[in-house]
């Protein structure tokens, strides 16, 4: 996982984002009202010339920053700017209205002034400063609350003896003790524990020095008269408030601060079981483009529903590739007005991208479910696909066999023996109709029903789930003519023992033998037929 800001470009360690957050901690900000990104520009910054030469003095300070979007800057909310860089740093420094954070100070001291300003002073004591003070921030309260609890929860614990609080892991801990106990005699370690007197209860903040704050009713009616002079356009809505935690108690637009940019991350998809890189971006930050992305379509086989006709299928030649199935379609086929009630023969190609030979078995409801119904008969459904080899080995092997190129499978017969005839050939239930090196081709034959009916007495199951026919159609939509058929596919193939395989290779290197593994994969798809004419 890379850390990165997308405006500067910087790389953050994760080491970094764990101990400082996943925002940038450089120069890079946005705007709290529109998000945009903020940029340093100088308050007496003259206007950009064409003709000013490259060794131009840079504008002189103070700097703020400004939204170039919707013309906000720092200086609404009172704040500058002494130097362009470390922006982070002199940020945490100030205040809106220009007021700087006083430093952190001791809260054991802070209590124990506000308990000398309860004595009367005397001479040697110098008067307590009484000057009115700023009332604390939300991060200067919690800091003196977590002081102050810490403070009693060390009075509490108390020491033993050796000088080891018994909350810690040392000689006095409870542990040591009954183990000391036991082995010497005398008290038992339950006469102790209950010998030992109880911690007195610990008492709840009290003042502003120990993280107490009191809302007075006088800063409510500031609040309330505030927010009658701005309006509504004037306050802050959630989105704004929860952009950044400095931003959580901003109630008015002046109270907002500007919000550091997150760092998005490059991630590294695996696979949930084997643990296997799918995706993997490229290091360089400026770059999108992949180092490993294993996509699932790259290893499904690829499917093509085109229309049979009788026409003569194209002569092969000797030295022709075998790439792809023979020209056995037409471009006439019309596939807008498909004749209802009419079988229809139709080609379906499986193309195999895998470098294994696969064994398909095809599945399909009788009867689609969706409008319009009709039947679906695949002729074979189950055959074998070659592998994806080298184009040329199966050109050389034809080419000196002499063997046709389309390698159909079904025998001869005249036209009125019933099945597709095609230059004379016919398909035949359970026979490959052509194969290639790596596709093999099927006939299936669908009838389709009309643009209206349907069998609405019927449900099918699909995935699990149960499937009405009135599901998901609409009555006179524009696709209500078009014909889909739900094919379920399953794919065996046997392959090499992978490393994520522990268990198939250990035995390998037991037996000296390769082994293969046997793999399997099912899916359901959606095959577009075409519009029946109504």
């Amino acid at each position: 996982m890379n850390w990165f800001c997308p405006n500067c470009l910087f790389e953050v360690p994760s080491s970094t984002v764990k101990s400082e957050g996943n925002r940038c901690t450089r120069n890079c900000y946005n705007c709290p009202i529109c998000t945009a990104p903020l940029s340093v520009n100088g308050l007496h910054q003259e206007p950009s010339s064409y003709l000013t030469p490259k060794d131009a003095a840079q504008p002189s300070g103070p700097y703020f920053l400004a939204c170039p979007y919707c013309n906000w800057t720092t200086l609404d909310i009172g704040i500058q700017f002494d130097k362009p860089h470390k922006i982070t740093e002199q940020l945490s420094r100030t205040k809106n209205g220009g007021r700087v954070v006083s430093s952190p100070r001791d809260p054991e001291k802070q209590r124990m002034g506000s308990l000398s300003r309860d004595t009367p002073p005397t001479k040697l004591q110098e008067p307590p400063d009484t000057s009115p003070q700023e009332p604390p921030d939300s991060d200067e309260l919690f800091s003196n609350l977590a002081a102050f609890y810490k403070n009693q929860l060390g009075e509490a614990s108390g020491t033993d003896q050796l000088g080891v609080g018994y909350t810690e892991y040392g000689y006095g801990s409870p542990s040591n003790l009954a183990r000391i106990m036991n082995m010497y005699g005398g008290l038992s370690y339950t006469a102790l524990k209950k010998s030992r007197k109880k911690p007195a209860p610990m008492r709840e903040a009290q003042d502003t020095n120990e993280g107490l704050h009191l809302v007075s009713s006088t800063s409510e009616a500031a609040t309330i008269r505030r927010l009658r002079d701005q309006g509504w356009d004037g306050t802050t809505n959630a989105e704004q408030r929860l952009a950044i935690p400095t931003n959580n108690d901003a109630r008015f637009t002046d109270d907002l601060r500007p919000v550091a940019t997150l760092l998005p991350t490059k991630r590294t998809k695996r696979c949930r079981t084997c643990r296997h890189i799918l995706a993997k971006l490229e290091s360089k930050l400026h770059s999108t483009r992949y180092k490993i992305r294993l996509l699932a379509l790259n290893y499904i086989p690829t499917i093509t529903l085109r229309g049979l006709l009788d026409v003569p299928s194209s002569i092969p030649t000797a030295l022709t590739l075998p790439s792809s199935p023979s020209t056995t379609t037409s471009a006439a086929f019309d596939y807008q007005t498909l004749s209802p009630t009419t079988p229809t023969q139709f080609l379906l190609t499986l193309r195999n991208p895998l470098f294994d030979p696969i064994r398909v078995t095809l599945a399909t409801p009788a009867t689609p479910s969706q409008r319009p119904a009709g039947k679906v008969t695949i002729l074979c459904p189950q055959f074998d696909v070659g592998a994806n080899t080298d184009v040329w080995d199966e050109a050389l092997t034809d080419s000196t066999s002499g063997k046709d190129k389309s390698g159909r499978q079904g025998g001869v017969k005249d036209a009125g023996s019933g099945g597709a005839s095609v230059g004379g050939e016919v398909a035949e239930a359970g026979k490959v109709w052509e194969r290639g090196r790596n596709w093999t081709s099927v006939i299936v034959e669908v009838v389709p029903g009309t643009a209206g009916s349907r069998d609405a007495g019927r449900e099918y199951s699909f995935g699990g789930e149960e499937v009405k026919p009135g599901d998901g159609d609409e009555e006179g939509g524009e696709d209500a003519d078009v014909l889909e058929i739900p094919l379920f596919v399953r794919v065996e193939y046997e392959t090499d023992a992978a490393a994520e395989d522990s268990g198939v290779v250990a035995k390998i290197g037991r037996e000296g033998v390769e082994k293969r593994v046997k793999r399997e994969l099912a899916y359901w798809c959606v095959l577009g037929v075409g519009r029946v004419a109504g």
